[in-house]
């Protein structure tokens, strides 16, 4: 009887748990050319940010290598113009 009481002592124990490992961040991914990204709703605190062209334009965005964006600044400071004006000339005489 000494021999079962022991026993239920035993079993009566907590096991302890392992500790999970801490969940890992997500990481950013880069979103797929298909995919439209989501964006995040403008706030009373942060009014959202609107960029409009001048009347008879349209606002273009395109990404380039930053030592490109030097270069393309540098010759619009030169020229005393805006690499905007530089480009539009470049794709009125290619186009």
């Amino acid at each position: 009887m000494e021999n079962e009481e022991v026993m239920e002592e035993k079993e009566a124990k907590p096991v302890a748990k392992k500790a999970k490992p801490p969940a890992k961040k997500p990481v950013a991914k880069a979103a797929a050319p298909t995919e439209k990204k989501k964006r995040t709703p403008a706030t009373p605190d942060k009014p959202k940010r609107v960029f409009k062209a001048p009347p008879g334009d349209t606002r273009l965005t395109l990404n380039i290598d930053r030592e490109l964006h030097k270069r393309l600044k540098i010759a619009a400071i030169k020229r005393d113009t805006t690499i905007g004006d530089l480009i539009e000339k470049w794709i009125e005489r290619t186009f």
